[in-house]
C-alpha cells in the first residue's frame, strides 16, 4: 500500500497530486483509494482507470450499479505528456 502526502485545495476547491499508476491486487484491478475530509465531510472511495486489465471483473466495481461505474472510472487527461488522469469529486458539505 502507498501512501501519498496530504494535499490541500486552493481557493477554488481544485487540488492535484502525483502518485504511480498501482499494480494489480487478486480479484482487484489497478485503482488508488482516497480519504478526503472537508471542514464537516469525509468521503472514503476509490477510483479506476479506463482500460485497465480486469476492471469488468472487479470484486468492488462490479458491485456498483452499471449506470453508475462510469463517474468511478478516472478520464484520461488531454495533452499531458506523460500519461495523467482525471477524476472529480466533490464534498456537499465542505
Amino acid at each position: 500500500m502507498c501512501r501519498s502526502r496530504s494535499a490541500e485545495a486552493d481557493a477554488q476547491g481544485r487540488y492535484r497530486f502525483r502518485t504511480v499508476k498501482p499494480g494489480l491486487c487478486p480479484g482487484q484491478t489497478q485503482n488508488i483509494h482516497f480519504d478526503v475530509t472537508g471542514r464537516s465531510q469525509r468521503l472514503i472511495t476509490q477510483i479506476w482507470f479506463p482500460g485497465a486489465a480486469g476492471t469488468v471483473k472487479d470484486v468492488l466495481l462490479s458491485r456498483i450499479p452499471e449506470a453508475n461505474r462510469g463517474v468511478m472510472i478516472a478520464k484520461l487527461a488531454a495533452g499531458a505528456s506523460v500519461p495523467a488522469y482525471r477524476w472529480d469529486m466533490v464534498l456537499l458539505t465542505g
